[in-house]
């Protein structure tokens, strides 16, 4: 496959007026659509695009690695704006969350998720996320696993039902939560338990400590590598309100952003050896930059399970780990390797 050259942004301002920002491409470079042996193409025609549906992570890497931290990429709709720096990422989920909405292509999905938290916004979706958030706490999720399951179960779901039943949400609303819990739910799970999996097998010395890890925090840390290397989301989509700064970039009002965690996850600058397998790595903490680690987001539009995924799920693992590591292989055809791959999903934010 070629290389794309993206257009790189640059910004001026006009002598007319101060807050006027033009966006334009660098004369040292070549303008969007080049492909290496190939005839330019439109910006917004199917060259690069094409390019970027069939390899997006391979092309987002390939810009980022040309042209820094802010690339504007031509997609079939118009261009979107990669970024891929923590700082960036702190930004557009963080400090500056409220000028950023989760944007047009979301929306293409509402036949199925509704208004489901993954599309919701603004005080619909803080009204969502209140009452469902304590079905997600670590402790709740640690206590129904030991609770006899003869009990009233104390989940998220009796938690919606109750909310639908005291008229705090329509019976369409409630479908749509459960639909986007389901998909978004099981989707990360299974995502990372058949990337734990995977690399158990290709790291049986790994594999021996995890079924040796009395305690779990070993499994932990396997965990949270897995989750570096394959996050559950490889991307995040978000469309601007109003124009904003990244460094010496401004992002005009209206603009596509699309944070790439599999990328930042692997920036040499914020990890040693970034593309090797190293849960040891984590023994020390989590990594200096807050945000140079995201596999569900940040922010407040993090995944509602985000922060309980690895704690509750590493007692999963492990059991998966003593049980099947012993027996379960990868699945190959001869003359390739697994059949594999980390692509897009879709996550409850």
């Amino acid at each position: 496959m070629g290389h794309v050259y993206p257009e790189i942004s640059t910004t001026t301002h006009d002598s007319a007026s101060s807050s006027r920002t033009i966006h334009r491409t660098t004369s040292t470079l070549p303008e969007c659509g080049h492909v290496v042996g190939a005839r330019p193409a439109r910006r917004s025609g199917p060259g690069n695009a094409a390019h970027l549906a069939r390899d997006p992570l391979g092309t987002c890497l390939r810009a980022q690695q040309r042209y820094g931290d802010v690339v504007r990429l031509p997609v079939i709709w118009g261009e979107v704006f990669l970024l891929t720096h923590p700082d960036h990422v702190e930004r557009v989920l963080v400090s500056n969350n409220a000028n950023y909405w989760k944007g047009r292509l979301f929306r293409r999905a509402d036949f199925l998720f509704g208004d489901g938290l993954v599309l919701n916004d603004g005080e619909s979706w803080h009204r969502q996320r209140r009452i469902m958030q304590p079905g997600f706490h670590a402790d709740r999720i640690v206590g129904r696993i030991v609770a006899d399951r003869t009990e009233p179960r104390d989940d998220v779901l009796e938690l919606l039902v109750a909310a639908a039943s005291d008229g705090a949400m329509s019976p369409r609303l409630l479908r749509d939560e459960i639909i986007t819990l389901l998909f978004g739910g099981y989707e990360a799970t299974a995502h990372t338990l058949a990337w734990t999996w995977y690399e158990l097998d290709r790291h049986p010395d790994v594999a021996d400590r995890v079924r040796a890890d009395t305690d779990g925090s070993f499994t932990r840390c396997v965990v949270d590598e897995v989750l570096r290397l394959y996050p559950p989301f490889w991307e995040v989509l978000r469309s601007s309100y109003e124009e904003d700064r990244f460094g010496d970039h401004v992002l005009p009002a209206g603009a596509s952003v699309l944070l790439v965690p599999w990328m930042t996850h692997r920036r040499p600058e914020l990890w040693d050896d970034p593309e090797r397998f190293d849960p040891q790595r984590w023994r020390n903490g989590p990594p200096t930059h807050r945000h140079a680690y995201y596999p569900f987001a940040a922010g407040q539009r993090m995944c509602i399970g985000g922060r309980s995924h690895g704690s509750s799920s590493s007692s999963s693992y492990a059991g998966s780990a003593r049980s099947s590591a012993r027996d379960w292989r990868r699945v190959t055809r001869y003359g390739s390797g697994p059949r594999a791959r980390c692509g897009p999903g879709t996550g409850s934010r």
